[in-house]
């Protein structure tokens, strides 16, 4: 008797500790797929289109693509960053942390954009 029992506890036993093992490991590629999902977006980072740019920027949309043409008729007038972004069809896409390096530059060397011109 003490035989069947002890054989039933160890069955038992194997099962339960089959089902802990199964749900850590399940666990366990759970936080990787967040973490790579998070490191994923930690290397692209946050993008913006063209308004949420011109809103982050705190202007206008009219005045953000006047910079755009402004820099792209007069390459030769910027001597850091160009504005930075990607054009879809389209769209631009603009990636925040480039976004945030072009406006330090353009702090940095006191660039201006003023009447159709780059100062």
């Amino acid at each position: 008797m003490k035989k069947e029992y002890s054989i039933i506890i160890i069955a038992v036993s194997i099962v339960f500790s089959s089902l802990w093992i199964g749900k850590s490991i399940e666990g366990n590629r759970n936080n990787e797929a967040l973490a790579y999902e998070e490191e994923e977006t930690q290397e692209f980072g946050e993008v913006l289109s063209l308004s949420e740019a011109a809103d982050y920027l705190r202007i206008s949309n009219a005045s953000l693509e006047r910079v755009i043409r402004l820099e792209e008729k007069y390459p030769h007038m910027i001597s850091g960053k160009r504005f930075p972004y990607t054009k879809v069809e389209d769209e631009l896409i603009i990636k925040k942390s480039l976004l945030n390096d072009w406006l330090r530059d353009a702090n940095n060397t006191r660039r201006q954009y003023i009447d159709g011109q780059i100062k």
